[in-house]
């Protein structure tokens, strides 16, 4: 909030002539540009985290399935298991 009302403020000023400097260049604006790029560099990092815990909780799905795989069997539609002939 503080880079947006020194921005406005120095644009005034600008316009009233007060300050000699091109409008559109205003040092406050970099100030929201790297508030918004730590911002961003926040989500990128939360998104890998979850991206990875992810990833390890299908490994554990997977090992946990193939090792049962003597215990689950086969049920028709009457919830009996099938006998093999």
């Amino acid at each position: 909030m503080f880079f947006v009302v020194a921005s406005l403020a120095q644009a005034v000023l600008v316009f009233w002539g007060v300050i000699s400097m091109p409008i559109t260049f205003s040092l406050f604006s970099l100030g929201i540009v790297a508030v918004m790029a730590y911002e961003m560099s926040l989500d990128v990092q939360r998104a890998a985290q979850l991206s990875d815990d992810l990833r390890e909780s299908e490994a554990r799905l997977r090992d946990i399935t193939f090792s049962m795989g003597d215990w689950v069997w086969e049920v028709n539609d009457k919830g009996s298991i099938p006998t093999v002939r």
